[in-house]
């Protein structure tokens, strides 16, 4: 009988991370559970996803054609992970122009009751807040005032919802550009790592940071410029089922540089996979998929290598 070894720890590409689920669907001698991730030493990564719609009734509301500073309130449900954390749109809430006591094109000041008559809603439904205002100018920073205005309101939201609840406060622009940071305990956090409006396209605003500069991706920058290379290096992307066609979008997708790969897949190689799997051999079979096929980009040296950890769950 085939006795089936505990995964070995393999070498991991810098550039891609990779998290790998096989879904229990068929009756297997054991979890089908993989992670394989590269251990790395970072911050939090905080990141805000919304409709189109929901982005367009903010604009609307942030800037009527007056030529002043508005508010409102997103409530969201939020994705809480080992090293990122995603909130999620759910409600938008503007604050409406009567209830600001002050409104001029460089200052917003309003009342906070809107705060307490959501505050059933955000208990109920574990829900997050997220201030957003509007600057009228295409200042890209948080002002002074912004920061004590944060560090005031959202110290009052921890005292009443706790401390360890995240939230987060951001900025909408003319163009409707976005840009925030995360609250932690009642305090300014790190920057969101991205903004992403969901719709018939998808728009994604991230933080100024220096181009990628390794030479892995020096085609791909020459190719597409130094915005798409960044844009790949950025993103999570899922593949389900790795056989035939799902192995060489894995290998591709590597090869691009994207980010972090999802790979989803809960069958083993089989012999008359083999012509099919991407670099895959005869020691493959009985392996599962996601972990057995050599055609994984992560057990080639395409790039310096972490050292990685496999997880099986």
């Amino acid at each position: 009988m085939h006795q089936e070894q505990p995964p070995e720890p393999v070498e991991l590409l810098e550039v891609v991370e990779i998290e790998i689920f096989a879904i229990e669907e068929k009756p297997l001698p054991r979890a089908k559970r993989y992670i394989i991730r590269v251990d790395k030493d970072k911050h939090m990564d905080y990141a805000l996803r919304l409709t189109q719609a929901q982005h367009q009734v903010l604009h609307e509301h942030l800037f009527p054609g007056d030529g002043k500073e508005a508010v409102a309130i997103l409530l969201c449900g939020k994705r809480r992970g080992a090293s990122r954390h995603i909130f999620t749109v759910r409600e938008v809430h503007p604050v409406p122009y009567e209830q600001c006591m002050e409104r001029t094109p460089s200052r917003v000041t309003w009342s906070t009751d809107i705060i307490d008559a959501l505050v059933p809603s955000v208990i109920s439904n574990d829900f997050c807040i997220i201030k957003v205002h509007s600057h009228v100018t295409d200042w890209r920073f948080f002002s002074d005032t912004d920061d004590k205005s944060d560090e005031s309101l959202f110290d009052s939201i921890a005292n009443l919802l706790g401390e360890a609840a995240r939230h987060a406060s951001v900025i909408m622009l003319p163009s409707g550009e976005m840009f925030g940071r995360a609250i932690v305990a009642g305090k300014i956090g790190e920057p969101l790592s991205s903004i992403m409006i969901v719709g018939d396209d998808l728009h994604i605003w991230q933080p100024s940071r220096e181009g990628l500069k390794e030479e892995f991706s020096l085609r791909h920058r020459q190719a597409f410029g130094e915005g798409t290379s960044h844009l790949l290096r950025s993103l999570s992307v899922a593949v389900v089922g790795c056989s035939g066609t799902g192995s060489f979008v894995v290998e591709e997708l590597a090869r691009l540089g994207v980010g972090k790969l999802i790979l989803v897949d809960s069958d083993r190689v089989e012999e008359k996979n083999l012509n099919r799997i991407l670099n895959s051999a005869k020691e493959d079979v009985y392996a599962p998929r996601i972990l057995g096929h050599r055609g994984l980009p992560t057990t080639r040296g395409l790039a310096p290598a972490n050292r990685g950890r496999t997880d099986t769950l």
